[in-house]
């Protein structure tokens, strides 16, 4: 594993378990596998720059982010997630949250396909 890498399972973990998201809720949130998710927290794996940056912008939209330094990591709440924890409301909110990343990137990846299937006519 990279050295940058080194603290990412434990990263990945400590957001979600912030947001009282499931492993379930990440996978249909970023569009990776359940397993891809258990292997990245395990520290089984050496992910892509690509799969890194798509679970930032997730954790960022579920209203999470973390600062590491040498000294230490920092896990930032956005005010909604603040709030909801003290309403007692977390799960709720990040099941809205995961629902609308989950319709968002179905619109994606259909207007991929539907640019896809056009004919090319002489």
């Amino acid at each position: 594993m990279r050295d940058e890498n080194q603290w990412l399972n434990i990263e990945i973990k400590l957001c979600r378990t912030a947001v009282s998201a499931s492993q379930e809720q990440l996978a249909q949130s970023t569009g990776l596998s359940v397993q891809s998710i258990k292997r990245l927290e395990r520290r089984g794996a050496n992910p892509r720059y690509k799969t890194i940056e798509a679970i930032k912008q997730v954790f960022k939209a579920l209203g999470v982010s973390i600062i590491r330094d040498k000294e230490d990591i920092r896990i930032i709440l956005s005010e909604q997630i603040l709030d909801a924890i003290e309403n007692g409301t977390l799960s709720e909110v990040t099941a809205e949250n995961v629902s609308r990343l989950k319709a968002k990137k179905e619109q994606q990846q259909a207007g991929k396909e539907k640019k896809g299937d056009g004919f090319v006519s002489d």
